[in-house]
């Protein structure tokens, strides 16, 4: 079973679609989604520290547009158990309501093969004292008991070793020896300002920036001994990642597919903001690992055409054309964007009432949409929301003096197809050829090349 920590914002949203609360007197069983393909859920936890709701949804659903009251299923007297309907397999996720709301939470995944899936939750007390959450996912399905085997052996000759080289480097006791001032003093500042409630926009993304700095030079940010654990756990990470491309070589299985679709929007965006090269290396074996042996692995499944896609958005980087995608005109009419913004110096406004740091960027660009707005230049926005009304809400808040055209509910897929699925929204300046000039959504960056362009 795989875990991931993973940070989102929430948001509950009304539902629609196929629910059927479980209910012992009336022993109707719950159903989320869709489909003939039915794989049922079994499961148990003996602890009830996050509560008795627990969120099973189709990887990669953003729930803050996203949100399905047949997502949420309810424990009772320690057990829950559902059905969901697919009409081919998918990987779906599980994890804790209360733990979702609180911003991290615990992450386990199964494969919907129409078979039988069993999760176990339990909780332990780790030696330096954190208690731990676990997921034990077992599956009937030919897919699910093959990934077993291979998270077995990672488990054992991996995941393990590596857990206790992290837990030597992060020891709160010896974190001094191991990290230098400079970087302390960085995570220091963070929660001193978080904790007196002074943690400021500008302030948060200063402090940002210099994480990014430390992340990207190991040296910065380690004492000798303290680099010396982090080298080994590299090495023991690089030796994974060896063995698991090896066992997909030798063993194709969807899991493959869908770690070689993560890769995949990783490495765009790792090259979109400039990450170091450690990290693309860690993301081109999946890469090859798709070209010469999972490409025709079940070769009618959907995940093949988001991989091509998703490699595709490699070329959206300054200097390559800018990709063309419908979305709904103000009218409510599908149109391509390329007929919005031919012949024009056009930014391309990403942006959601939910995400602060877009919002920000945008009111930062209203004065210098007044400026040029006469001589060529124009602001494509497109708000990515769950209702209409919370668009025009912040438009009005934030007083921006072009329209806004609507994508609701990922309808057209517009976050994924620029390759920033997971933010809230992104920027994208282009030439009157169509050109991408810049993925700056920073005012002085931007507007230089907008004079530039305008042959000012």
């Amino acid at each position: 079973m795989k875990k991931k920590t993973l940070i989102i914002l929430f948001a509950l949203i009304a539902a629609a679609g196929t629910l059927y609360a479980f209910n012992s007197v009336n022993n109707k069983v719950h159903v989320i989604g869709e489909g003939n393909l039915v794989t049922h859920i079994e499961g148990t936890m003996d602890t009830d520290k996050w509560g008795d709701e627990l969120i099973i949804c189709e990887s990669g659903t953003d729930l803050r547009i996203n949100w399905e009251e047949q997502y949420l299923v309810k424990a009772k007297d320690g057990r829950f158990s559902c059905d969901v309907h697919t009409d081919y397999a998918k990987l779906y996720n599980v994890f804790f309501l209360k733990q979702y709301e609180n911003g991290s939470w615990y992450m386990g995944s199964f494969l919907t093969e129409g078979d039988t899936v069993s999760i176990k939750i339990t909780e332990d007390r780790l030696s330096d004292g954190r208690d731990w959450l676990d997921m034990k996912i077992t599956s009937n399905g030919v897919e699910g008991r093959n990934h077993e085997i291979l998270d077995s052996i990672l488990q054992a000759n991996y995941y393990k070793p590596l857990q206790s080289l992290y837990d030597q480097l992060n020891d709160p006791a010896r974190k001094k020896e191991h990290m230098k001032t400079e970087f302390l003093s960085v995570g220091e500042e963070w929660n001193r300002l978080r904790e007196a409630d002074q943690l400021t926009e500008a302030k948060r993304d200063s402090l940002m920036k210099l994480f990014d700095y430390y992340n990207m030079h190991m040296s910065e940010r380690y004492t000798p001994e303290g680099l010396k654990l982090h080298q080994e756990a590299e090495r023991l990470n690089k030796e994974c990642l060896d063995f698991r491309i090896n066992y997909y070589t030798e063993h194709p299985m969807l899991w493959g597919l869908y770690d070689v679709l993560d890769a995949a929007k990783k490495l765009v965006q790792n090259e979109h903001y400039g990450y170091p090269e450690s990290a693309r290396e860690k993301l081109e074996p999946y890469i090859a690992l798709y070209r010469d042996k999972l490409s025709k692995y079940y070769p009618d499944h959907p995940l093949h055409e988001q991989i091509a896609s998703a490699l595709s958005q490699r070329d959206l980087v300054p200097g390559k054309p800018y990709i063309d995608y419908n979305v709904r005109n103000t009218d409510g009419q599908l149109v391509p964007i390329s007929s919005l913004i031919k012949g024009k110096v056009a930014l391309i406004d990403l942006w959601a009432s939910w995400c602060g740091p877009c919002r920000k960027h945008s009111m930062a660009m209203i004065p210098v949409y007044e400026k040029y707005k006469d001589m060529g230049f124009t602001v494509i926005a497109i708000a990515r929301e769950s209702k209409r009304s919370a668009m025009e809400k912040a438009m009005k808040q934030d007083g921006y003096p072009w329209p806004s055209l609507l994508e609701l509910k990922d309808e057209n897929q517009v976050w994924k197809k620029n390759g920033i699925d997971n933010s809230g929204g992104g920027m994208f300046l282009v030439d009157r050829d169509g050109t991408i000039l810049s993925l700056s959504s920073e005012v002085d960056e931007l507007e230089p090349l907008i004079r530039k362009a305008l042959g000012l």
